[in-house]
C-alpha cells in the first residue's frame, strides 16, 4: 500500500499530562456532513482503553482508509468510548479533518519507529495524563528509544491564547509539579525547571523540564492544541544538538492507493 502524504510544518507560525477541574459536557453531533459515522455500543467503556498501532501505515489506514476492515474495526472499538466525552470529541476533529495529527520528525524525516517485537509502535490513549487523549509514538533514532507524544487539551478547555505550558496546567490541573511548587516534589524529581529550546533550528519554545528519580528527564512544551512531552526511555537528558534537528510536523491530508 502506498501512503502519499502532504506534510505541512506545524508551530513555525505560532509562538508558541488525571485532572480535578471540571469538563465543559457538550452534545457530540454526528449528523454535521463532515463528521464520521461511529456507531453505537451498549458496552460500557472500561476505565481507560488503549488503540495500538506497528507502523505508521497501520495508524493512518484504520484512521482514514474508509474502505479498509482496519478503519471499520477501528470505528467499533472507538463506538464502545462514545461516553469519554474528551477523547470522542477529539476523534471526532482528527477525523472530520478539523484537526491535524503531529508527526515527530528529526533531520526533515519521520522519526523511525522502534524495532523491539514486543512494542507497539505508537499508542492512542483514551485518557492519559491531565485527563487527556495522547498519541505515543515508540521512536528509535540512533538505535535509543526517544517517546515523542501529544496530548490533546483543546477539547477539554477552550484555548484562547494559551502558548504557555505552566499556564495551561495552572488551569486544568492546579498544584501539578512546576518549577514554583517543585519543592513539594522532592520525593519524586530531583529537579524541576524552565529551559528554552530551539527546535529544528527555527522555532523557539519554553519546555518545563522533570528530573525524575527514576532517572527519566521529561521535556513538555506546547505546539498549537497540543502538550508535547519527549524523554529518553532509558533516562538522561536530551542535547542541543538533537532538538536542533528535531520537528514537529502536521499530516494534513492523506491519500492511499
Amino acid at each position: 500500500m502506498k501512503m502519499v502524504r502532504k506534510i505541512v510544518l506545524v508551530g513555525l507560525m505560532l509562538c508558541v499530562l488525571s485532572s480535578c477541574s471540571p469538563i465543559n459536557e457538550r452534545e457530540l453531533r454526528t449528523d454535521d456532513k463532515n463528521s464520521t459515522s461511529i456507531p453505537n455500543s451498549a458496552e460500557e467503556p472500561n476505565s481507560s482503553e488503549v488503540f495500538d498501532f506497528s507502523s505508521y501505515d497501520e495508524f493512518f489506514t484504520a484512521l482514514y482508509s474508509k474502505d479498509s476492515s482496519e478503519h471499520k474495526a477501528f470505528l467499533e472499538k472507538l463506538g464502545r468510548n462514545r461516553d469519554r466525552i474528551v477523547f470522542y470529541s477529539f476523534m471526532e476533529n482528527i477525523l472530520s479533518e478539523k484537526k491535524y495529527i503531529p508527526l515527530p520528525y528529526l533531520a526533515d524525516k519521520p522519526m523511525e519507529l522502534g524495532s523491539d517485537a514486543y512494542w507497539q509502535r505508537i499508542s492512542l490513549f483514551t485518557e492519559e495524563l491531565f485527563g487527556l487523549p495522547w498519541i505515543w509514538f515508540y521512536c528509535q533514532p540512533e538505535k535509543e528509544t526517544v517517546v515523542v507524544s501529544f496530548g490533546s487539551f483543546s477539547e477539554k478547555i477552550k484555548n484562547d491564547g494559551i502558548n504557555d505550558y505552566i499556564e495551561l496546567i495552572d488551569l486544568i490541573s492546579p498544584g501539578f509539579p512546576q518549577p514554583g511548587n517543585k519543592d513539594s516534589f522532592t520525593e519524586y524529581y530531583d529537579n524541576i525547571k524552565f529551559q528554552s529550546l530551539t527546535l529544528n533550528g527555527a522555532l523557539n519554545v519554553s519546555s518545563t523540564v522533570y528530573y525524575h528519580k527514576n532517572g527519566r528527564v521529561y521535556y513538555r512544551f506546547l505546539i498549537g492544541d497540543y502538550i508535547v512531552s519527549v524523554w529518553k526511555y532509558d533516562g538522561g537528558e536530551i542535547s542541543e544538538d538533537y532538538w536542533s534537528y528535531f520537528s514537529i510536523k502536521n499530516m494534513d491530508s492523506i491519500d492511499f492507493e
